[in-house]
């Protein structure tokens, strides 16, 4: 019983139920935004909210407790984590971190929104101490080189979350012991979290999107080495840039010499990521399914974040490629492995449908502010986006009850040695 209780599949499941509910909380708070003004005194609480649900309470626990959990130890080759019941630890503190930032969502509560935030921030370490001590002490004689990427990033992403997530969680709950808790207080500590988060949400993405290349082109990835080093580099350049957010709250990255050229060159390393995962999709690919359709949706949003929104502020590039991009890169891995999960498929028809319906909606919620077309065009956005994810709801759900029990095309056939997803 203590084994099937504490099982990585088991807890990565409920941390993707409990994700999906603080997904639709946040869905909530952006339709509220959507209808207000922001010259509400009420718009800043709500504006902060909507970023703290989306990053602490969906994203992050999605991408690392969710498809993490379950899929890190398959990956290394063992049966369980280091730590099956830290593992389950873990969620139960993002319910209740989910359970408190739903009430601060209801009162207006500052103190609530700041309690939820530091008990989510324990949640993910947990995770990421839990996910780093499996991947150095559980590989079954895996030398380092064959371990899929999606592992190096979770383990790379665990050590950012390490370095950024105490101190943000530290400051959260002394701020919160402390009333009375301005709203101010809840938005600048969310907006601290922000930066460093950005990293932590684009590197797991990278590792699903780097195993659905391989799968899909049956072939090991190009260039590995190369791709590991630019996630490696990319990642130290995203603390660089917390630094400025950290110690020149009021300037930009451009008035600085050093972090301008900081943020410039996060360009070179997704460029490399991206031309990787093109030489080994150019080589042939063998199969065409839903997760491969995700996958190029992503690619095309990121590159879309470099080159539409030049010029933008931080926000729009945020919301446009780690934000967006993370969905995306959520979505992929969950249509990749949700047979492997629960041993039911999703139709495939619908997995694409949901695709294109969700890229077209979010590049005309998301491009719209940032080009100036009319508010009818970002409101067109964010109904298509908000009804294909009520789709996506119900399509799942009938699934899971309904859906064909035999395995997804792109498991039929062995992949071939060195590529393991």
């Amino acid at each position: 019983m203590a084994r099937l209780t504490f099982a990585p599949r088991r807890i990565g499941a409920l941390f993707l139920v409990s994700s999906t509910l603080g997904a639709i909380l946040s869905l909530i708070v952006t339709g509220q935004l959507r209808m207000g003004d922001a010259g509400e005194p009420a718009w800043a609480m709500l504006s902060t909210t909507h970023g703290l649900m989306m990053m602490a309470f969906t994203l992050m626990p999605a991408l690392c407790g969710g498809l993490g959990l379950w899929r890190l130890p398959a990956q290394v080759g063992a049966d369980q984590s280091a730590f099956p019941r830290m593992a389950l630890a873990s969620w139960a503190m993002h319910a209740l971190s989910l359970a408190l930032a739903a009430g601060a969502m209801l009162a207006g509560s500052a103190t609530a929104g700041l309690l939820a935030l530091a008990l989510a921030g324990l949640s993910s370490l947990l995770i990421a101490i839990n996910t780093i001590t499996t991947f150095l002490t559980h590989r079954r004689d895996m030398p380092l080189p064959r371990v899929p990427v999606f592992a190096w990033s979770l383990a790379m992403t665990s050590a950012l979350v390490l370095l950024a997530v105490p101190t943000i969680a530290a400051a959260a709950l002394l701020l919160a012991v402390r009333p009375p808790v301005p709203v101010e207080d809840l938005r600048q500590t969310v907006a601290a979290l922000a930066h460093p988060l950005v990293f932590v949400l684009i590197l797991p993405s990278f590792g699903i999107i780097t195993d659905i290349v391989e799968r899909f082109a049956r072939r090991p990835l190009a260039a590995k080495p190369v791709l590991l080093s630019a996630m490696g580099v990319l990642a130290g350049l995203g603390v660089t840039l917390w630094m400025q957010d950290l110690y020149h709250p009021t300037s930009g990255a451009g008035d600085d010499a050093f972090f301008g050229a900081a943020a410039t060159a996060i360009l070179l390393p997704s460029l490399v990521i991206l031309g990787a995962w093109a030489v080994t999709l150019a080589q042939g690919v063998r199969q065409v399914g839903s997760p491969l359709v995700w996958a190029l949706a992503f690619m095309a949003l990121t590159l879309g974040a470099g080159a539409l929104t030049a010029g933008q502020d931080g926000v729009a590039r945020f919301h446009y490629a780690a934000g967006v991009g993370a969905v995306f890169a959520a979505f992929a891995g969950f249509y990749l492995w949700l047979p492997q999960m629960t041993a039911r498929r999703v139709p495939e028809g619908w997995a694409i449908l949901h695709a294109v319906l969700m890229f077209v909606g979010a590049n005309l919620s998301f491009l719209a502010p940032i080009f100036g077309w009319a508010g009818a065009v970002e409101v067109a956005g964010a109904a298509l986006s908000f009804g294909s994810f009520a789709g996506f709801l119900a399509v799942t759900l009938w699934s899971l009850r309904f859906g064909a029990i035999t395995p997804a095309p792109w498991e039929a056939e062995a992949l071939p040695d060195g590529v393991r997803v």
